[in-house]
């Protein structure tokens, strides 16, 4: 699936561009208005595209391999996605539209032509002439607490509990309270994953808002993800020799297993990756684990001596000595290879500033 066809976006599309092109497509084919057969799923795959243009690990991933693990991306959107922007309070009439399927936190199964009509404030279904009134709504909608939670990359493997002390604010009286939430960490989860409490935001009334948590994954001295997926990538030094003659290593994996890595059956060149199946992260909500994909980094000598040079020659079977010198050079200019080092200068003028290259 192409995101960008989907939505009929070009890809250079910014962010206000693909919320505004998914409004369009979602209206357009949400099947309790669009009755063809295709509605439903052209609906799933609209969110789809939508999910993975408005998630920047996901977006970059496409961009840059041009797919994406879909079982990672949800099916649904939050209806505040649609009109989230369009200004608080705005009033948008949709006459008959019954209860949006694939949008949790929506009323569902509102019939068509309600008392009233219905209209949305700062993205929340409103019923006109009973239920909520708008300021009230948009109230709630401005409850909530955004909170980021630094957590190790090894808590993500084994999944963990952590209390959390917090002060909300009750928005009537102006009193700062106090709270404390237990999270689960689950196993798995990944940078970016947003948690949410239900009913632990600030206060209004009766009302309290949500608690949103988003996951800030802490950098690991050996392991990186491979973008925001289960596979881990683990840096491996190696030096020429073992690239060529074979090696074997032992390295502690994410969990603290260790784990012996061998080859001397092929050469290993700088830059190759090596993939060993099960030791990455978990999969979220799954009992598998993603990959360990060993990146090598060949490591060359500064310097051979010549016996070292001549009897690699040998085994290579590789004429190392040169056929011109200083006397001999059969009218061709015989030129010397010395270390480069980049060098600039700037240089002010009164026309400004201008970088100068060094003369080597």
């Amino acid at each position: 699936m192409n995101p960008y066809e989907v939505l009929e976006i070009p890809p250079e599309a910014n962010e206000k561009d693909i919320k505004d092109a998914y409004r369009q497509m979602a209206l357009k084919w949400y099947p309790d208005k669009n009755k063809s057969p295709e509605a439903e799923e052209k609906f799933k795959t609209i969110n789809k595209a939508y999910n993975i243009l408005k998630t920047p690990e996901l977006r970059q991933r496409y961009d840059q391999t041009g797919s994406v693990d879909e079982q990672r991306v949800p099916n649904e959107v939050d209806i505040n996605e649609i009109f989230r922007g369009m200004g608080g309070g705005f009033p948008f009439p949709i006459p008959g539209m019954g209860g949006m399927r694939g949008f949790p936190g929506m009323m569902g199964g509102m019939p068509g032509g309600m008392p009233g009509g219905m209209m949305f404030v700062n993205g929340q279904p409103v019923r006109m002439g009973g239920g909520i009134n708008p300021q009230e709504m948009f109230m709630r909608q401005n409850l909530n607490i955004k909170m980021t939670m630094e957590i190790n990359m090894v808590d993500l493997f084994t999944g963990s509990k952590k209390n959390v002390d917090y002060q909300y604010k009750n928005v009537e009286t102006g009193e700062m309270k106090r709270d404390s939430i237990e999270i689960n960490i689950a196993k798995g989860s990944f940078d970016g994953q947003e948690l949410m409490f239900k009913n632990k935001g600030h206060q209004f009334k009766d009302i309290r808002g949500d608690i949103f948590i988003r996951i800030k994954e802490i950098v690991h001295k050996d392991f990186v993800r491979n973008t925001n997926s289960p596979d881990l990538i683990y840096t491996l030094k190696i030096n020429l020799v073992q690239s060529m003659c074979g090696f074997e290593v032992i390295i502690k994996g994410i969990d603290g297993q260790k784990l012996i890595i061998k080859n001397f059956d092929k050469v290993i060149k700088n830059g190759d990756k090596k993939v060993i199946t099960g030791q990455g992260m978990p999969v979220f909500g799954r009992n598998d684990r993603g990959n360990l994909i060993i990146m090598f980094e060949v490591e060359y000598p500064d310097h051979l001596s010549e016996e070292v040079r001549n009897k690699l020659a040998e085994i290579f079977e590789y004429d190392n000595k040169s056929k011109y010198n200083n006397t001999n050079t059969n009218g061709y200019v015989l030129c010397e290879l010395n270390d480069y080092t980049e060098n600039t200068e700037t240089e002010h003028t009164e026309q400004g500033e201008r970088m100068q290259c060094a003369q080597q």
